[in-house]
C-alpha cells in the first residue's frame, strides 16, 4: 500500500492539561481523518473516518489476528467515535465493508455495559472466511462451507452489570442465519429470538430451523435464576453436523456430534423446574447412539424414575474422539460388533445438576454391556499379547475381546466394579476389577489371569481351577498401564514353583540336587494368587456359545521343553 501525504496537528493547553490534535491522511488514494482530545489524567476523546481503505494495509498491525481480507472483504468504511473517562466509556461504530455492515453504540464501565441505540449486523460469511476463522480460532477446519452464507442480528436492547450477569442482563435480540450450506446438505434458514427485557422477568428464547432433509429444529422456553426453567427441545432428523458446524472453529475435531450420533438426529427433551425442584426427561434416537431418561429434580439434585439406558454402537471414529477427550497418551482404535448397552437403576442414583461435582455422583446398581469389542494391537492390548506370549497378531492387526456384563456401583464419585471375565484375543479368558474415580480420573484396578489362560499361554498344569495371577493396572485416565514388570516377576514365580522339583533335578544331580530340591520346596504357598480375588459370575457369554471351548494345550510356550528353558523363554 502507499501512504499518501499525512498532516498531523497539535495544539496544547498546559493550564487546563489539554491536547487537541488533527490526523488527515490517506493511503492508495483512500482518504483517513481523526481528531480528538486529551485532558490529563484521562481523558480521551477521538473521532474519525476512512473511505474504502484497502484493508491489506491494516493487516500488518494485526500480528495474531486473522486473516481480514476473506472476512470483510477488499476494503473498509468506517466512522468511529471513542470517548473514555475515569467514569466511563464510549464508542460509537459505523462500518461498511464488501461483507460486513455493522452498527453500535456501546457505554460502560468497569462493571456494567449498555447499548446506547438498537445495535445490528450482516456479515456473509464466505467457505473461505469460515475456514480461514476457524483455523485461527482453533487451528483446524472440521467442515468447510460449500456456498456463501448471511448471518443477520438486531439487538434493540442490552445492558448488563458484570457483578450479576444473569440476574441484570436486560436484552432483546434476532439472529437469523440464511442458506447454510455444507457436506451435500442446506439449511435454508435459522432463527433465533433472545427476549429478557425486566428484571421480574424470565429469560425467553426460541430456536427453529428446517433442513433440506426434511430435518425440523425447534427450542423454545424460559428461565429464571436459580432453578427456575420451562424448556421443550424437538430435533426431527435434524443433521448432526450442523451443530458441529457452529461448535467446531471453536471446539476443533475434540467433539463432534455427527461422528458421535451420525448423520441425522432425533431428540425430544423437556423440564418444568421451579427453584431447581421438577420433572425432566429425553429420548434421543440416531444412528449410533439412543438414550432415554426420566427423572426429578429436587433441591437440584437429579434422581431417576425409570432406568437411565444408552445404547452406543462405537466406530473407530468414536474411540478416537473418545481417547482426544480423555487425552489419552496411548494410541487408541476400536469398534463394537454390536450395541453397547449402559442402564443405571433408580434405587440409590443421585447427582447434584445445580452444582456438578463428580464427587457427589451415587449410583446404587449399573450395569455396563460391551460385548465384543475389536481392538487394535496396540498400545496395552499389544503389551497384554506381549505378556502372554501370543505371536500370532502383528502390531495394528484387529483382536477381539469379548466382556461378560459389568456390574457396579459408586459412592462419592468413586466408581467400584465388580468382577468382569474378558474373552481375550478368542483364547485367554482373563478378568478384571478395580476402582475408577472420577473426580481424579485414575484407575486402581486388577487384571487377573485365569489357571486356564496361563495354562493355554505358559503350559502351567495343575493349577487349582480358582487360581488367578494379578497384576495391578493403574494410572490416570490419559496413561492406564499395566505393570508389566511385576506381571513377568509373577508369572515367572509361578512356573519356577510349579516346577521347582524338576528345576533341581535338572540342575544338580545326587545329594546336592535332592537339597537343592528340598530349598525349593520351601519357597511357600502358590505364589501370585495368593490375595483375595472376587469369585466369578458365571454364565459367560462365550460359555453359552460354546461350552466346549477346549483350553487345554499350551500354544506358545513348548511344555516338552524344560522347566529352565520355559522360565527363560518368558523373560526373553
Amino acid at each position: 500500500s502507499k501512504a499518501g501525504e499525512t498532516n498531523l496537528q497539535f495544539t496544547s493547553d498546559i493550564s487546563s492539561k489539554q491536547v487537541q490534535f488533527a490526523l488527515n491522511s490517506s493511503i492508495d488514494g483512500s482518504p483517513l481523518s481523526a481528531e480528538g482530545t486529551y485532558n490529563s489524567p484521562s481523558d480521551i476523546k477521538i473521532s474519525g473516518s476512512c473511505d474504502k481503505l484497502p484493508v491489506a494495509s491494516v493487516q500488518p498491525f494485526l500480528t495474531n489476528g486473522p486473516q481480514l481480507l476473506p472476512l470483510i472483504g477488499d476494503t473498509l468504511t468506517t466512522h468511529f467515535q471513542v470517548e473514555t473517562a475515569k467514569a466511563s466509556n464510549f464508542l460509537k461504530i459505523n462500518t461498511v465493508s464488501p461483507l460486513l455492515q455493522l452498527t453500535a453504540a456501546l457505554k460502560g464501565d468497569d462493571n456494567s455495559l449498555e447499548l446506547m441505540q438498537p445495535a445490528s449486523f450482516v456479515w456473509t460469511v464466505t467457505p473461505e472466511g469460515y475456514s480461514n476463522l476457524a483455523t485461527w480460532l482453533k487451528g483446524s477446519a472440521v467442515y468447510s462451507l460449500s456456498q456463501p452464507a448471511t448471518l443477520k442480528g438486531s439487538i434493540s436492547t442490552f445492558s448488563v452489570n458484570f457483578n450479576q450477569i444473569l440476574e441484570s442482563a436486560l436484552y432483546d435480540a434476532n439472529l437469523t442465519a440464511d442458506g447454510v450450506a455444507f457436506s451435500n446438505t442446506t439449511i435454508p434458514q435459522i432463527l433465533i429470538h433472545l427476549s429478557h427485557k425486566e428484571p421480574s422477568s424470565p429469560h425467553a428464547f426460541q430456536m427453529s430451523a428446517s433442513a433440506d432433509t426434511q430435518g425440523k429444529l425447534l427450542c423454545q422456553g424460559s428461565f429464571n435464576p436459580p432453578g427456575t426453567a420451562d424448556i421443550n427441545l424437538l430435533l426431527q432428523q435434524f443433521p448432526s453436523a450442523t451443530f458441529d458446524l457452529f461448535t467446531s472453529p471453536f471446539l476443533g475435531n475434540q467433539f463432534s456430534l455427527a461422528t458421535l450420533c451420525g448423520p441425522v438426529i432425533n431428540l425430544k427433551g423437556s423440564t418444568t423446574l421451579n427453584q431447581w425442584n421438577g420433572p425432566c426427561s429425553f429420548e434421543l434416537h440416531s444412528a449410533n447412539l439412543r438414550s432415554s431418561l426420566q427423572g426429578a429434580l429436587k433441591e437440584g439434585i437429579l434422581t431417576l424414575i425409570q432406568p437411565l439406558q444408552l445404547q452406543l454402537t462405537i466406530t473407530p471414529q468414536i474411540s478416537t474422539m473418545l481417547a482426544k477427550m480423555s487425552k489419552s497418551k496411548e494410541p487408541v482404535s476400536y469398534r463394537s460388533v454390536g450395541p453397547v448397552t449402559f442402564v443405571v437403576q433408580p434405587q440409590g442414583f443421585s447427582y447434584p445438576i445445580s452444582q456438578p461435582d463428580l464427587s457427589q455422583i451415587q449410583i446404587g446398581s449399573a450395569r455396563l454391556e460391551l460385548g465384543k469389542l475389536l481392538c487394535r494391537n496396540q498400545g496395552n492390548i499389544q503389551s497384554t499379547l506381549g505378556l502372554l506370549k501370543s505371536g500370532q497378531y502383528r502390531s495394528g492387526d484387529e483382536v477381539e475381546l469379548w466382556f461378560a456384563p459389568c456390574d457396579f456401583t459408586a459412592t462419592n464419585g468413586i466408581i467400584n466394579y465388580e468382577r468382569t471375565e474378558i474373552l481375550f484375543a478368542k483364547d485367554y479368558q482373563v478378568c478384571t476389577w478395580g476402582n475408577v474415580d472420577l473426580p481424579r480420573s485414575y484407575v486402581d484396578a486388577t487384571l487377573g489371569l485365569t489357571a486356564s489362560c496361563l495354562k493355554r499361554a505358559f503350559g502351567v498344569p495343575n493349577l487349582p481351577k480358582n487360581y488367578l495371577l494379578q497384576i495391578p493396572v493403574r494410572g490416570p485416565f490419559s496413561n492406564i498401564e499395566i505393570d508389566k514388570s511385576k506381571a513377568t516377576s509373577k508369572i515367572g514365580s509361578l512356573m519356577l514353583w510349579q516346577q521347582k522339583g524338576d528345576i533341581a533335578g535338572g540342575l544338580l544331580k545326587g545329594p546336592a540336587g535332592k537339597f537343592f530340591g528340598e530349598a525349593l520346596d520351601k519357597l511357600g504357598p502358590l505364589p501370585g494368587g495368593d490375595e483375595d480375588a472376587p469369585p466369578p459370575k458365571r454364565p459367560f457369554p462365550w460359555e453359552q456359545e460354546d461350552d466346549s471351548r477346549n483350553t487345554s494345550d499350551a500354544k506358545h510356550i513348548d511344555p516338552t521343553d524344560s522347566p529352565l528353558k520355559q522360565v527363560l523363554k518368558l523373560v526373553r
